[in-house]
């Protein structure tokens, strides 16, 4: 192995273990993390452009959130620069090659897809490449999370060119809002879709009829054989409660005539009384 190539793999070994590993993201209510989509130094993403000529034969090497394999040797000694790179154009079956982004975390920019819909994905836009053939604007590259139902999909695509400034498409289910689960191999558990909820203003998932929870994995049918909704639970509340008055109503509705009979025991006795003292008095004289 040349020493050039083994410096660079050292280098780039070495640059990996300072970056962190997590890459996520938060805007406008969602929040976002891609980590698992990025693979070791020893494989990298391929997306072949289907516009270009079999002369150029453009293809794309990048990794997510870390640095991408090395395409060719040619790749690690062209004048340009060397070393590791989050991404590279290839090009002329190989022997060409331009480092599409810069070493390290300042490089990585995320934004949202759609500013007012947080729901439809997010990009990773690497700065700081190899300079143009004008010498003055870097190179870069934008990968764009739609969000969709597969686990990360990279066909060969068409990458749109911008001024030394490449963009391609990557359907994957992580460029979903996390507030929407991907459960049983789908998203919002196949029962529902992800949208944004205007009351709260974050994404969720809206189930479809018969179905309900954030994921949308729980039937409707099954809380109402076998559990209590809140509203199941508040109406028993509000019926012992009116038990509860009831039953002290009754309790102080029986105190209170009790104590009118004795208040009548006690009158007709006291009547009795004064009539008997009356006519002993009378008596006497």
């Amino acid at each position: 192995m040349p020493l050039l190539r083994l410096a660079n793999l050292l280098f780039a070994s070495a640059l990996v273990t300072s970056v962190k590993d997590e890459c996520v993201f938060s805007a406008k209510g969602a929040s976002y993390d891609v980590t698992a989509l990025k693979m070791g130094m020893s494989a990298s993403y391929h997306v072949k452009d289907i516009r270009d000529t079999v002369e150029n034969n453009y293809t794309y090497v990048f990794n997510v959130c870390g640095y991408a394999n090395s395409p060719s040797s040619e790749c690690d000694q062209t004048v340009a620069g060397s070393g590791p790179a989050p991404a590279f154009q290839v090009y002329d079956q190989g022997k060409g090659c331009h480092r599409l982004g810069g070493v390290g975390e300042q490089f990585r920019t995320f934004s949202l897809l759609d500013e007012d819909d947080p729901t439809y994905g997010v990009s990773l836009t690497y700065t700081g490449g190899d300079k143009c053939s004008e010498g003055t604007i870097e190179r870069s590259m934008t990968v764009k999370f739609i969000c969709a139902e597969s686990w990360g999909n990279t066909p060969n695509a068409r990458v749109k060119e911008d001024e030394c400034s490449y963009e391609l498409e990557f359907q994957t289910v992580f460029g979903c809002p996390q507030e929407c689960p991907f459960v049983e191999r789908a998203l919002c558990g196949g029962q529902g879709f992800c949208g944004m909820d205007s009351d709260t203003n974050k994404p969720k998932c809206f189930c479809n009829e018969g179905h309900t929870g954030p994921d949308c994995m729980t039937l409707l049918a099954d809380l109402d054989q076998g559990g209590c909704t809140g509203t199941c639970v508040a109406l028993i509340f509000v019926i012992i409660l009116l038990v509860a008055l009831l039953t002290a109503g009754g309790v102080i509705f029986y105190r209170v005539k009790k104590l009118q009979s004795l208040n009548l025991k006690f009158g007709l006795m006291s009547d009795t009384f004064n009539q008997e003292e009356e006519v002993g008095l009378t008596s006497g004289r």
